[in-house]
């Protein structure tokens, strides 16, 4: 393996690490910050009166 493909493997392992890391604090976030689908209340149907 010559030296250039020996630092390109470095580099994409290293943004990969990056990468794992980003997703997993992005989804901390949403867990921390997005209010789960249950819980949110149902609206009722609106009923609109026949005229």
């Amino acid at each position: 393996m010559n030296r250039f493909a020996a630092a390109f493997k470095r580099i994409s392992e290293q943004f990969m690490q990056e990468q794992n890391l980003l997703d997993k604090g992005m989804s901390d976030l949403k867990q921390r910050y997005v209010k789960p689908q249950e819980k949110t209340p149902k609206k009722e149907p609106t009923v609109i009166p026949k005229m």
